[in-house]
């Protein structure tokens, strides 16, 4: 009988009005043969994006 994997990737966004948050979580899970979690990692990358100005705004004086 060979371990079981199983890999999960939730990944979302937060938007706010100067910049968006993209975030992606990875948890990777390995069992062996009789049942145990013999690995349980989790990683998470944010990546910021930052929103160009409006025109409007930079044309004004």
């Amino acid at each position: 009988m060979l371990s079981k994997i199983q890999n999960t990737v939730i990944s979302f966004k937060l938007k706010s009005p100067t910049y968006t948050d993209e975030i992606t979580i990875e948890n990777h899970r390995r069992w062996n043969e009789s049942g145990k979690v013999i690995s349980n990692r989790t990683i998470k990358k944010k990546t910021r994006v930052w929103l160009k100005p409006e025109l409007a705004l930079a044309t004004q004086a």
